[in-house]
């Protein structure tokens, strides 16, 4: 698993980082088209991380509320 993480995976996705941010569509604080995570994120606020998500992609916030079926099924993903 280390040995394809090192040997393509990294390297594919820090390739794909400078491009995105050299060409400006890459922006943390959510001004790009493209948003990139990071997976402390998750581990720091699932919840606020997966609305940001949510709302990137334009999903209304709605629809993912407390008892919702779209909250239900993150939910399971926050471990």
């Amino acid at each position: 698993m280390a040995q394809m993480l090192s040997g393509d995976q990294l390297p594919t996705m820090v390739a794909m980082h400078h491009q995105l941010v050299r060409s400006g569509r890459a922006d943390m604080s959510g001004g790009g088209d493209v948003m990139e995570m990071r997976m402390e994120e998750f581990e720091a606020d699932f919840n606020s991380t997966v609305a940001s998500l949510l709302a990137h992609v334009g999903v209304s916030a709605g629809c993912a509320e407390d008892g919702r079926p779209l909250q239900a099924a993150l939910a399971r993903h926050d471990v």
